[in-house]
C-alpha cells in the first residue's frame, strides 16, 4: 500500500427517506430535520419550519463554538435582512426564514442554527442542523480501467487482465465498493481489497480483485456494485466478463455452415441453460452477448445480427462480409464451454444456369457445329468460384466417339463474387454420327451448384461450321424445316427486288434520302443493324468511364474499376405520408413499387456517391451482372448535365459526350433511333451543376417536367440543396444516406484486404476524432482518407476538424507529385502550392455568381493563372479537364465546337479556395458584412463557412457572428467554432449558452442542419454539459432499438444522456405503447431527465410495462401529454393518465 494513500475504515450507514437534496417543508410541524444534504457548485437551502407570524430568524455557524459567543451570519427581521453572511453575497433568505447558500462550497459543511424570536414576551426556540455538502462523482457511475461506460457490459479478455480495480472518483462522502460474483451458483464469496483515498476533500474509493487464473475455455462474470445511498450516481452497478478462449482449440474442427445470401443463419449455442452467452468472430471481434441474472442484459455489436433468448446467434440476412469463424463462450456456472462455426456465404450466378454461347435461357438447346472445334461455357458472378467440365449428361467425360483437348478453365474475380470461363477443344471421331448430347457441368461445395448443369445437342455437319465459341456466329436450331426456310429465302428475294425496283423508279433527289433508302436495306448477316451498334458505342464510353476510378486524385497510374470500389451506402424514399422510409437496396430504384414511376430523383450531399452509383448501373448495365438490370432498359442514356451548356436537343448532346468521334451517326439518325426504341431510360446527372437549372425553359427543365419524353423513365441526381423547381406530383425521392460502419469495414477490406492492422488504426482514428467520423459519413472524405492513410502517417491532431481534413488532403496531393519532381523544380512547386489567390478569386467569383458555368475555357485559365500552374493543378488532381463544348450564335449542330474545359475535381475543392479569398473579403467588408454573407446559405455551403473560421480566426467572429444573428443558423455557428483550434474554451462557452436554452428540431430543417445539431448535442453529452430542452417540432419518427432518436430527415440523434426535458409535438400522429416504451427506456438513459412532454399526438390510454413505470417513478420523471385543449400527465404507479387542468398556450405550455 502506498504513503500517499489515506486508508479510512469507515462503515456509512444512510438512511434513504431522510436524504434529499431539497427537504420540504415540513406539515404541521416546527424546527429543522438534521442532517440536510447540499451540493456543492450550485445554490443550496437549509430547510426549516418556522411559525407563520415569526418576528426575528437569526442564523449563526455553531460548528466550533456556542452561538452565545458568536455573532449572527444572517439576521431576519421581517422585511429586512442583514448581517455579514448576507452583506457579502454568501447567505441569504427564504421568505419562510430557511437559510439560503448562494453558492454551497466544501467549507459549508458545518453545523448552523437557528434561532427564532416568535414574540418579544417570550423566549426564543433553537434548531440545529447539521449540513454535508455532497460532490457528484465524475464519471457519475463506477469505473474499471480499459472499460467502454457507454456499453452496458464490460468485457475484457483473461491473458490481458491479472487484477480489477473499481473506483468512483472524486465524490464527497465517498461511497463505498464491493465486488459481487455474477452467478448465484458459484460457491465461495469473491474477496476483494478496499481503498477510499482523499483529494482535497473529495474521496475516491476502489476495490481491487485478483482475478483467478483459469485455462481455456472459461468464463466469469463479476459486478462492482456502489452503495450509493445519496444517489450521486446515474448508475450504481458495472459488470464485468473475462473471457479465456483458446484461438487454437476454438478453430481446430468448427462446425461448418454454408449458406445462401440473403438467407437467414440461426447458430445455436448449447443446450443446456446458461448464465453468460458470449459471441466472437475470429480473431478478436465480439459479436455479441448475454448475461442474465437479477438483470438481463443482451446486446449486439453489429445491426445486422440478433440475440434470442437462449443464446442462439441470429444473422437475419446473410452478406459476404458475414463470413469467418464464430466461437460461442458459454458458462451454467458449473462448467464453461465452447462452439465454433465456420461460416461461408454462397452466392449463386447470374443467370442461374451455366451459360453456352448461342442458348438462351431454355436450358436445353441445339447447335449446330462441325466435326471439330472447340466449345465454351460460363457461369458470372458466382461465390465460391465452382468447376466447369464438358461431358456426358451421365457424368463420363471420355468416349469413343468424341475426345476432349486442350482444356483453359479461367476464373477472374469481380468484386465478391467470380466468373469462371471453361474453353475446350473436340473432335468427333465416328463418322456416323449425327447428333451428341453433351453436358456443361457445374460442382461446387454444395449440391446446389450441380443444378446449374446446361444439356445441350449438337447437330454435326460435315461442313466447317463456326463453333459455338463464338456467340454471333451460332445459329441455334430448336426446329429444322426445310419449307420454313425455303420460305425465309423468297421473302429475302422478293424485298430485294422491290427495293430495287424502287431505287430504279424513285431516284433520291438529296443524298440524304439515298442514305434513308439504303438504310431499309434489310441486314446483311455478320453486320450489325443500328441499335446494335448504337449500343456498342454508348457501351464502349461507358466502360472507359467506370473502369477508371480514382478515390484520390493524384492516384492516375492506379485507376480503379468501379466494382471493386463501390460499397453500398443507406438509401431511402419518401413515402407517401411525407417520411423517409428504407429502400433496401439500389437495385430497388427501378423495380420498387414503392418508387415506381417515370420520374426519380436521386439526391443526396456533396461526395455521398451520386455519381458513383451512377457509374455502377452503367457497369451493371453495359455487363448485364446484377439483378437491377432486369428493370434497367434496353437503351440507357446518361447525360453529365454539367457539359450542356448550349445544348437544346438530347440527340447533340448524345452525339457530342457519349459517341465516339468517328462515329457514323448523326443527330437526326440518333433521334430517329430513340424514337422506335420503345425500351430507353435516361440518367441526368449532377442538376446542381447544371448551367441552365435556374432556366423554367431549359432542355432538362422541360423532361423534368414531363413536357417532353412523357413516358421515357428518367432519374435525375443533385443535391438535396438544388432540387428541380417544377417538378410533377408523380416524382418519386430517393436520397442516398451515406456510409456507416458496416459500409467503411466493407470498404476497407476491398482497398486492403489483408491487412487488418491498417484498417484497425483508420477504425481507430475515426473512433476518438468524431468531427472527423461525422465528415466519413460521407463515402467520398471516407474513402479518401482510406487510401491518403495508406500513402501518410495520419496526424490525427491535425484532422480535428473539416478544415484540417481538407488542409490534410491538399498537402497530401501536393506532397505525392513533388515526389516524382527533380530538385530545381521543387522550389517552383511550393512557390505554386503556397501562393493560389489568383485561383481564390476565380473560386469565390464562381461560387457568388448565380449564373455560373462549371469550369473555364482551359486556354482562358491558362492565360489568367499560367500555363505551369494549371498544368501542375491538373496533374495533382485538383483540376480535371474534360470536353465541353462552345456554341455560336447559329446554335446548330454543325456551329458547335468541342473545346477542353478546366474545372474543379468536386465542388468542395471551389469551395476550399473560395474561402480564402472569402476571408479577404471579410476583412474589408466592414458594415456591409451581413449582406455580403446573405449571398450564402449555409444549407448549401456548410463548408464554405467552416473553412473560413479554419482559415483565419479574424474572419471567423464576423462569421461567427453573423450566423448567431440568423434564426436557424446557431447550429452551423457552433460547428464553424470547432474549426478553431485554439478556441476551445470560447466554443464550450457558446456551448453551455445554447445548452442553457431551448433547442428545437423542426421538419423543415435540412438534413445537414439536424446532422449538425445531432453533432453538438453528442458533444455537449462528452462534455457533460445538460441540456435545458429539446423540442422535436413534427420532426420525430421513432426511438430505434439503440436507445437513438430517428428523425424525419433520417438522421439518428446520439443517446440523450445529458437532456433534462424532452419535447415531441407530433401534430396527428397516432403511437402504440411499444412506441412510447421505447421513448421512456431510451430517455431514462439521461441522468439528469425531469420531464417528457407529447403534443399535438394520440397515444395510449394505460402503460403496463411495471419496470419502466417503477423508474419513472422512482425518479420522479414527468410524463406530460397535451391531446388538444387539456393536460394530462402519467401516474407512474398506476399506469394511467389524469387529468389536470386546462391546457395553456403553446409558448407558455412549453414554459413549464
Amino acid at each position: 500500500m502506498r504513503d500517499s494513500t489515506l486508508l479510512v475504515n469507515v462503515l456509512v450507514v444512510f438512511s434513504l427517506t431522510s436524504v434529499t437534496q431539497t427537504i420540504p417543508t415540513p406539515t404541521g410541524l416546527r424546527g429543522c430535520p438534521s442532517p440536510q444534504y447540499l451540493e456543492r457548485g450550485v445554490p443550496g437551502t437549509v430547510q426549516c419550519s418556522f411559525t407563520e407570524n415569526f418576528v426575528d430568524v437569526y442564523w449563526y455557524d455553531s460548528t466550533k463554538a456556542d452561538i452565545a459567543d458568536k455573532d449572527p451570519v444572517l439576521i431576519y427581521r421581517r422585511p429586512t435582512i442583514s448581517g455579514p453572511g448576507y452583506m457579502s453575497g454568501e447567505f441569504d433568505v427564504h421568505p419562510n426564514g430557511s437559510l439560503i447558500v448562494t453558492n454551497v462550497t466544501i467549507e459549508h459543511e458545518m453545523i448552523f442554527t437557528a434561532e427564532e424570536i416568535t414574540s418579544t414576551t417570550d423566549p426564543p426556540d433553537y434548531y440545529s442542523v447539521t449540513v454535508i455538502v455532497t460532490v457528484t462523482p465524475t464519471p457519475t457511475t463506477p469505473v474499471v480501467d480499459r472499460c467502454d461506460l457507454s456499453e452496458p457490459v464490460c468485457l475484457l479478455q483473461h491473458n490481458d487482465t491479472s487484477e480489477l480495480t473499481c473506483e468512483v472518483r472524486l465524490s464527497r462522502p465517498a461511497i463505498p465498493l464491493a465486488w459481487h460474483p455474477w452467478s448465484s451458483v458459484t460457491g465461495d464469496p469473491i474477496k476483494f481489497i478496499s481503498d477510499i483515498r482523499n483529494a482535497s476533500s473529495l474521496f475516491t474509493s476502489s476495490v481491487s480483485l485478483a482475478v483467478p487464473s483459469v485455462g481455456p475455455p472459461s468464463v466469469d462474470v463479476f459486478s462492482c456494485m456502489a452503495n450509493d445511498t445519496l444517489n450521486l450516481l446515474g448508475k450504481r452497478e458495472l459488470v464485468v466478463v473475462i473471457y479465456n478462449t483458446d484461438q487454437s482449440s476454438a478453430s481446430g474442427n468448427p462446425f461448418k455452415i454454408k449458406v445462401e445470401r440473403n438467407s437467414q443463419v440461426h447458430l445455436p449455442c448449447g443446450t443446456n441453460e446458461k448464465f453468460v452467452v458470449m459471441w466472437e468472430r475470429r480473431p478478436k471481434e465480439v459479436v455479441g452477448f448475454i448475461v442474465s441474472g437479477s438483470v438481463n442484459y443482451t446486446h449486439s455489436f453489429e445491426t445486422s445480427t440478433d440475440l434470442d433468448s437462449s443464446g442462439s446467434l441470429i444473422i437475419a440476412q446473410v452478406g459476404i462480409h458475414h463470413e469467418g469463424l464464430y466461437t460461442c463462450l458459454y458458462s451454467d456456472g458449473v462448467l464453461d464451454k465452447v462452439f465454433t462455426y465456420e461460416l461461408s456465404v454462397i452466392v449463386m450466378p447470374n443467370p442461374a444456369y451455366a451459360v453456352v454461347p448461342g442458348c438462351g435461357p431454355e436450358r436445353y438447346c441445339v447447335l449446330k457445329v462441325g466435326r471439330k472445334g472447340n466449345l465454351t461455357c460460363s457461369v458470372r458472378g458466382v461465390r465460391p468460384a465452382v468447376n466447369l467440365e464438358w461431358g456426358f449428361p451421365d457424368g463420363e467425360t471420355t468416349s469413343d466417339v468424341i475426345t476432349f483437348s486442350n482444356r483453359q478453365l479461367h476464373s477472374q474475380q469481380n468484386g465478391e463474387t467470380t466468373d469462371v470461363t471453361l474453353t475446350i477443344g473436340y473432335e468427333i471421331h465416328d463418322t456416323t454420327v449425327q447428333r451428341l448430347t453433351l453436358e456443361c457441368s457445374v460442382s461446387g461445395p454444395t449440391p446446389a451448384f450441380s443444378e446449374l448443369s446446361t444439356p445441350l445437342e449438337l447437330l454435326v455437319t460435315d461442313n466447317e461450321v463456326p463453333t459455338a465459341q463464338d456467340p454471333s456466329s451460332t445459329i441455334q436450331l430448336n426446329v429444322v424445316i426445310p419449307v420454313v426456310v425455303l420460305s425465309a429465302l423468297m421473302i429475302v428475294l422478293i424485298i430485294a427486288v422491290l427495293i430495287i425496283i424502287r431505287k430504279v423508279l424513285f431516284k433520291p433527289t438529296r443524298a440524304k434520302n439515298a442514305e434513308d433508302s439504303e438504310q431499309e436495306i434489310p441486314m446483311i448477316p455478320g453486320i450489325p443493324d443500328e441499335m446494335t451498334r448504337f449500343i456498342r458505342e454508348l457501351k464502349g464510353t461507358y466502360e472507359n468511364w467506370y473502369s477508371a476510378v480514382h478515390p484520390i486524385p493524384f492516384l492516375e497510374d492506379k485507376p480503379f474499376p468501379v466494382n471493386l470500389l463501390f460499397v453500398e451506402g443507406g438509401i431511402e424514399y419518401l413515402a407517401t405520408n411525407d417520411r423517409w422510409e428504407s429502400l433496401g437496396t439500389y437495385h430497388n430504384i427501378s423495380s420498387d413499387p414503392r418508387v415506381k414511376s417515370n420520374r426519380r430523383i436521386l439526391e443526396g450531399e456533396p461526395g455521398y456517391g451520386k455519381t458513383t452509383l451512377t457509374l455502377q448501373l452503367a457497369y451493371e448495365w453495359c455487363r448485364g451482372l446484377d439483378e437491377s438490370v432486369k428493370a434497367l432498359p434496353e437503351v440507357l442514356i446518361i447525360i453529365k448535365l454539367r457539359q450542356l451548356q448550349g445544348i437544346n436537343s438530347l440527340a447533340e448532346a448524345i452525339k457530342l459526350f457519349l459517341l465516339p468521334k468517328d462515329t457514323e451517326f448523326g443527330v437526326d439518325d440518333i433521334d430517329r433511333l430513340l424514337k422506335k426504341t420503345p425500351s430507353k431510360g435516361l440518367i441526368l446527372d449532377g442538376f446542381d451543376e447544371y448551367p441552365g437549372n435556374g432556366d423554367q425553359s431549359s432542355l432538362i427543365q422541360d423532361i423534368v417536367s414531363r413536357k417532353i419524353l412523357q413516358d421515357t423513365p428518367v432519374l435525375l441526381t443533385t443535391r438535396s440543396s438544388f432540387l428541380p423547381k417544377n417538378m410533377t406530383a408523380v416524382t418519386k425521392r430517393i436520397r442516398l444516406t451515406g456510409f456507416n460502419g458496416a459500409c467503411q469495414d466493407l470498404y476497407l477490406k476491398r482497398i486492403i484486404p489483408d491487412d487488418e492492422a491498417s484498417s484497425a488504426k483508420i477504425k481507430e482514428i475515426l473512433k476518438d476524432n468524431p468531427i472527423l467520423a461525422d465528415l466519413c459519413q460521407a463515402p467520398l472524405f471516407f474513402a479518401m482518407f482510406a487510401h491518403l492513410s495508406q500513402q501518410d502517417e495520419t496526424d490525427n491532431e491535425s484532422i480535428s476538424s473539416a478544415t484540417g481534413f481538407f488542409r490534410y488532403v491538399i498537402s497530401c496531393l501536393h506532397h505525392h507529385l513533388k515526389r516524382k519532381m527533380n530538385d530545381e523544380k521543387v522550389v517552383k512547386f511550393e512557390m505554386w502550392e503556397k501562393d493560389h489567390r489568383k485561383l481564390d478569386k476565380m473560386a469565390y467569383e464562381r461560387l457568388d455568381d448565380p449564373n455560373r458555368v462549371n469550369g473555364w475555357e482551359k486556354a482562358d485559365i491558362c492565360n489568367l493563372l499560367g500555363e505551369s500552374f494549371v498544368d501542375q493543378y491538373l496533374r495533382i488532381g485538383i483540376f480535371l479537364e474534360e470536353d465541353s463544348v462552345k456554341v455560336n450564335d447559329a446554335g446548330m449542330i454543325d456551329h458547335i465546337e468541342t473545346i477542353p474545359v478546366v474545372r474543379f475535381n468536386h465542388k468542395l475543392f471551389c469551395e476550399w479556395y473560395a474561402a480564402h479569398h472569402l476571408v479577404e473579403v471579410i476583412r474589408t467588408a466592414g458594415d456591409d458584412l451581413q449582406e455580403m454573407l446573405d449571398r450564402f446559405d449555409p444549407n448549401n455551403y456548410q463548408y464554405l463557412f467552416r473553412f473560413v473560421c479554419g482559415i483565419d480566426v479574424t474572419a471567423a467572429a464576423g462569421v461567427i457572428s453573423y450566423l448567431q444573428s440568423v434564426d436557424g443558423y446557431e447550429p452551423y455557428a457552433i460547428l464553424c467554432m470547432l474549426e478553431q483550434k485554439d478556441s476551445a474554451d470560447l466554443f464550450i462557452d457558446h456551448l453551455k449558452r445554447l445548452c442553457s436554452t431551448r433547442i428545437q428540431i423542426s421538419d423543415a430543417n435540412t438534413r445537414i442542419l439536424d446532422r449538425s445539431i445531432g453533432q453538438i448535442l453528442e458533444i455537449a453529452s462528452v462534455q457533460k454539459i445538460q441540456v435545458n430542452s429539446l423540442t422535436l417540432d413534427s420532426s420525430f419518427v421513432e426511438m430505434d432499438e439503440n436507445g437513438r432518436i430517428v428523425l424525419q430527415s433520417g438522421i439518428r440523434l446520439p443517446c440523450l444522456t445529458n437532456v433534462k426535458e424532452l419535447w415531441i409535438d407530433s401534430t396527428r400522429a397516432e403511437y402504440t405503447v411499444p412506441q412510447i416504451e421505447s421513448i421512456f427506456e431510451g430517455m431514462l438513459k439521461s441522468d439528469c431527465l425531469e420531464r417528457i412532454t407529447f403534443a399535438s399526438c394520440i397515444l395510449p390510454e394505460r402503460f403496463e410495462e411495471k419496470h419502466i413505470l417503477t423508474q419513472l417513478l422512482e425518479r420522479n420523471i414527468t410524463i406530460t401529454w397535451y391531446p388538444s385543449s387539456s393536460v394530462f400527465t402519467l401516474d407512474t404507479q398506476t399506469g394511467t393518465w389524469k387529468a389536470f387542468h386546462v391546457r395553456p398556450n403553446r409558448q407558455r405550455a412549453r414554459a413549464l
